[in-house]
């Protein structure tokens, strides 16, 4: 599962291009998340109001590895796999969050 390739990519949430799909917090939000993967979400798309999948998806992959990162993983070599090591979980969450903490939606 490529997230950020060119082509149209389906990753199973009603079968659109995962290219073609926004998404947006959810307001009022009652909580900050209740795991790192949701927290950055919600902090992201707080900053930012609608975003686009990949976009997010890549984000918050990325705030994942740096925290990873501070956190003292670099002496377990995460640094060879990159963000791209969260982004099935990334996914994952997003989608089983939709519509509690945001909603994916098609791109008019």
């Amino acid at each position: 599962m490529n997230l950020f390739s060119r082509r149209a990519n389906k990753w199973g949430l009603n079968q659109e291009s995962s290219r073609d799909l926004m998404v947006q917090l959810i307001e009022p939000v009652l909580f900050a998340g209740q795991n790192p993967i949701e927290r950055a979400a919600i902090s992201n798309l707080r900053q930012q109001g609608a975003v686009p999948l990949n976009l997010l998806v890549h984000q918050v992959a990325s705030q994942l590895y740096r925290d990873e990162l501070r956190n003292g993983a670099a002496a377990v070599d995460i640094g060879l796999f990159g963000a791209s090591l969260f982004v099935p979980e990334v996914v994952k969450v997003i989608r089983e969050r939709n519509e509690a903490l945001w909603k994916i939606f098609q791109e008019a």
